[in-house]
């Protein structure tokens, strides 16, 4: 595939990510300052400081959740595209060209779903653990676990790029 390609599914999926979180965020009351463009992608800029607990995972757990129902989509546009070859839909034969396309696509979002629930800062699961831990242990507790658990995901994603290497 291509690299445009490529990278126009990774920001259409980060894009959709995002808005997800705000909309999510606008639903439950909760001030959306804007959107950082960032050199890794698009942040929200959400304002989340005295809203309860349950607001706040709700509006982390959004953007994983987005991406998940857009892997979804995609594995069913697949299954669609599959059963209609089968009883000789010609318009579903044009469309099967764009297999490597809508594979592509399943794998962006399903990439981004695992990555943004992984407890790491600044990611979306770090942000979860953080107000739970905090909401139960207390903000010092709960910032030097986070600390201590995003170096072990460090290590370990420099120990695995090592390997690839």
């Amino acid at each position: 595939m291509k690299y445009f390609e490529s990278l126009l599914f990774a920001l259409i999926s980060i894009s959709l990510h995002e808005a997800a979180h705000i909309i999510t965020a606008v639903i439950l009351g909760i001030k959306v300052n804007g959107i950082r463009v960032l050199p890794v992608g698009l942040n929200a800029i959400i304002e989340e400081d005295f809203s309860p607990l349950w607001k706040k995972v709700l509006v982390y757990l959004s953007g994983p959740a987005a991406n998940g129902i857009l892997y979804v989509a995609g594995i069913l546009a697949l299954k669609y595209m599959y059963a209609a070859n089968i009883y000789g839909c010609k318009y579903i034969t044009v469309m099967s060209a764009y297999k490597i396309n809508i594979m592509n696509f399943i794998n962006v979002n399903l990439y981004l779903t695992i990555f943004n629930i992984l407890p790491v800062v600044p990611l979306d699961g770090s942000r979860i653990l953080i107000n739970i831990l905090i909401s139960g242990k207390g903000i010092y507790v709960a910032h030097k676990y986070i600390k201590k658990l995003s170096a072990v995901f460090a290590i370990v994603f420099i120990f695995i790029g090592f390997i690839q290497l």
